[in-house]
């Protein structure tokens, strides 16, 4: 089918391909466009060039787009078109054979059609057009895909068991690793340690002081993809009394080698 109509929101488009000289040729197209209120149209006139007969200046596609353009999700991009002519020719944009509108996070500049942030709608066929005073050139069409890179989240630092003494500090550290990147948060009993309206990405640093009391604490991260959690024993150590003197409870007592085999202990 050499006639394809996009309707697109708030027009509409007609495109020819691939075109004829002996029945393109000097035709005349009309745009109607209608609603309750009445009617209005337009008309254009189209003349075909043959390749072989297109004047001085006329518009050349010297760089088309890649036949395929892979980019990841939010990462920037840039879709290539050069084109020469005399007057120097302004370069167009189709998406589907749909012209593009720019906005803050797509434009066209001198390389190409610029994204800052690629995203899943912006995947489809490109093409460039070269227009100036004596016609319009087309590119060849190229793929633009845009992948979608989910990493459920997984842990990279585990948190480790520690000892200490009654009174002592210890700090546990966790980190995880996904796409999105998970917030990490830590919990004892049941509770939460952390301010959940500010939680870290990555990575977290759980510092205990004054601890006199054993304790398990889990290390909890979640993304949009799912949650998984670690836990990690901290464990206060039982101080035994040292000896400081030994003294025998009898005022005579039984030696053997001039060892106190008889005696009472104390500090």
């Amino acid at each position: 089918m050499r006639y394809l109509i996009i309707d697109t929101e708030g027009g509409s488009v007609l495109r020819l391909s691939p075109l004829r000289n002996d029945r393109d040729n000097d035709q005349s197209v009309v745009c109607e466009a209608s609603n309750d209120d009445g009617t209005a149209t337009t008309r254009a006139r189209l003349t075909v060039t043959q390749a072989d007969s297109r004047p001085a200046g006329y518009p050349e596609i010297t760089s088309s787009p890649r036949l395929s353009v892979v980019v990841q999700v939010d990462r920037p991009a840039t879709i290539l078109c050069g084109a020469t002519g005399n007057p120097e020719p302004e370069i167009l944009w189709f998406k589907e054979f749909v012209p593009i509108e720019t906005n803050d996070r797509i434009s066209i500049t001198d390389s190409g059609l610029q994204f800052s942030r690629a995203q899943l709608s912006d995947q489809g066929h490109y093409e460039c057009a070269a227009k100036n005073s004596l016609g319009t050139r087309y590119s060849w069409l190229g793929q633009f895909y845009v992948r979608d890179r989910r990493v459920e989240p997984r842990f990279t630092i585990l948190p480790e068991n520690q000892e200490v003494v009654p009174g002592g500090s210890v700090n546990l550290t966790c980190a995880a690793y996904g796409y999105p990147m998970p917030s990490v948060r830590w919990m004892k009993a049941g509770m939460d340690l952390d301010d959940l309206d500010n939680l870290p990405l990555g990575r977290n640093v759980l510092k205990l002081g004054d601890i006199y009391e054993s304790a398990n604490y889990t290390c909890v991260a979640t993304s949009l993809l799912g949650t998984i959690d670690t836990s990690a024993r901290v464990t206060v150590r039982t101080v035994r009394p040292e000896l400081s003197e030994a003294v025998c409870s009898e005022s005579n007592p039984c030696l053997n080698g001039g060892t106190c085999e008889n005696y009472t202990v104390k500090k």
